[in-house]
């Protein structure tokens, strides 16, 4: 990073119906720094940091993403956007200052790197350094997530084997359930810089022995899984479906999230073709996560 050179920070308020697609957008074009708060009326502001030097033309690209986000979405305010100009010195304090400790579930405390959180008696402490990678447990698809690892490993009717997080991200399912007691982990990722920000994160929290993490989908993955972690979209989910169900243990669980409820009942009867079952279903805002099992044959 060359000193004194000229950042800007990008502050855009969007419907979390969306922000997750805005969020893979931004993580995409690259930058340093994203940031994500969500206001007392539900919208989601993310907070992008990069080089001045590329103001005009991120920002046209943005303008242009925007508009196809407002026609695919109609329903929907469309997003709006501010720039603000920042030092060199005052860049990462700025985008850093949104990510504090967040309580999740029951047990799990989502804390960033740089804060000395001392845990609670009973708490799951998951430390996190995101860097440019997408999951810090303040979306709700990723707290979601973790809600219903919690939940299922609590029921004890899954097994607690291996499991497989597809889409990685950050790594913060597979650590958390690491942390549950799951005893290895599979990680997969398409992103390379997700891949190493996984790797960073497990060696954070100090679980890098039990978590490997592979670029790659999941036409990579082999063997068979306890439990399978897909925070994907529903896109994503279709096409991984038959894989999943192939890699799935009889008696292991499928937890899957990025889903619309509107997109819910879909999403249900597509697994449910594949022979599972809905074990579990939590919702909140727009945004929805199924546990589902695997009919035995």
């Amino acid at each position: 990073m060359i000193l004194q050179e000229k950042w800007i920070g990008i502050k855009i308020r969007v419907n979390s119906v969306y922000a997750e697609a805005l969020a893979n957008f931004l993580l995409e074009w690259g930058g340093e720094g994203l940031g994500e708060d969500i206001t007392e009326e539900g919208e989601t502001i993310l907070t992008f940091y990069l080089p001045a030097k590329e103001r005009e033309a991120f920002l046209g690209t943005l303008g242009r993403y925007l508009d196809d986000l407002a026609d695919l979405f109609p329903e929907t305010e469309r997003a709006t956007f501010q720039v603000e100009e920042l030092e060199n010195e005052d860049w990462g304090a700025k985008w850093r200052e949104y990510f504090k400790p967040l309580q999740v579930g029951k047990r799990f405390v989502i804390a960033p790197s740089w804060e000395n959180y001392e845990p609670n008696q009973g708490e799951i402490l998951i430390k996190i350094d995101p860097g440019m990678a997408f999951g810090t447990g303040h979306h709700q698809s990723t707290a979601l997530c973790l809600e219903a690892m919690e939940d299922l490993v609590s029921s004890g009717d899954c097994p607690l084997g291996e499991a497989l997080d597809l889409g990685t991200g950050t790594g913060i399912l597979a650590i958390g359930a690491v942390k549950l007691g799951f005893p290895k982990v599979t990680c997969l990722d398409i992103d390379p810089q997700a891949v190493e920000i996984a790797q960073k994160n497990a060696q954070l929290n100090e679980v890098a022995s039990c978590i490997s993490v592979h670029l790659g989908d999941i036409t990579v993955a082999d063997g068979s899984y306890a439990l399978i972690l897909a925070n994907i979209t529903s896109k994503a989910l279709k096409e991984n479906g038959a894989s999943m169900a192939r890699l799935i243990r009889p008696s292991g669980r499928v937890i899957v999230s990025g889903i619309l409820i509107k997109e819910g009942q879909e999403i249900k009867s597509f697994f449910a073709r594949r022979d599972f079952y809905l074990w579990r279903e939590l919702a909140r805002d727009e945004w929805l996560c199924l546990v589902f099992g695997r009919e035995e044959k």
